[in-house]
């Protein structure tokens, strides 16, 4: 069976709460005192990509390295935070010949 997905994030599990937690978690490991609650973190994703999120979000005051570290960070919190808790969006499709 051949098939095509498109989308992003989202798509196939739900997983922008945990990836905001994620981002709050690696900001507390870093030092930073930074919350993104769900109002602003929406707003932040109009922008794609977690490194420009924070990039955006420090007026880019941070360097890259920092940068980089942070969202390291958030990818360990993610890990550890989305272990089996992500759960598949069940999707009804119809076949296109």
């Amino acid at each position: 069976m051949k098939s095509i997905l498109f989308g992003s994030i989202g798509v196939l599990t739900e997983s922008s709460e945990i990836q905001r937690r994620a981002f709050n978690e690696a900001f507390k490991e870093f030092g930073l005192d930074w919350y993104w609650n769900v109002a602003n973190y929406i707003k932040l994703l109009q922008k794609p990509g977690g490194l420009n999120r924070i990039a955006d979000y420090s007026n880019y005051k941070l360097n890259k390295n920092d940068i980089k570290k942070i969202h390291y960070l958030k990818v360990k919190h993610f890990n550890y935070l989305s272990k089996n808790k992500l759960k598949s969006r069940y999707v009804n499709f119809k076949i296109i010949k």
